[in-house]
């Protein structure tokens, strides 16, 4: 699925209601969380990256360095106001407890099945 026609997906999901939670882990450089930011009523917004995995496609495309400064400059002018979080660190080392009532969570971390039920079972307590 061409990533432009999920972040349209994620962007009218999220459309419909206000004052969403929202949890990302993976967050690269920012552009899903610049795309969720940019036109929802997302009142808390937790991102986590440790900023350091160079994890390169299967199909040999060069991506651009994993960077957080270029992340913050990417999300920062969707702040407005909002209450953000962001965790420099690897994902099941986040400290949970500033992580309430996440009513959408979404996963960019590992593809394997192993890293994604430890992120599903880590974060089950803040949905």
């Amino acid at each position: 699925m061409p990533i432009c026609f999920l972040l349209l997906i994620i962007r009218n999901l999220l459309r419909n209601n206000t004052n969403y939670s929202y949890l990302e882990i993976g967050s690269y450089l920012g552009s899903t969380g610049s795309a969720v930011l940019r036109s929802n009523s997302i009142e808390e917004a937790n991102f986590i990256d440790h900023w350091q995995d160079q994890v390169q496609p299967a199909n040999g495309e060069q991506l651009p360095v994993n960077n957080k400064q270029k992340f913050i400059e990417n999300i920062k002018q969707y702040k407005n106001g909002r209450s953000f979080n962001v965790f420099d660190c690897d994902m099941l080392l986040a400290d949970k407890s500033e992580i309430k009532n996440i009513d959408f969570f979404f996963y960019d971390g590992a593809h394997d099945f192993q890293s994604t039920s430890d992120a599903i079972r880590y974060y089950a307590s803040c949905l």
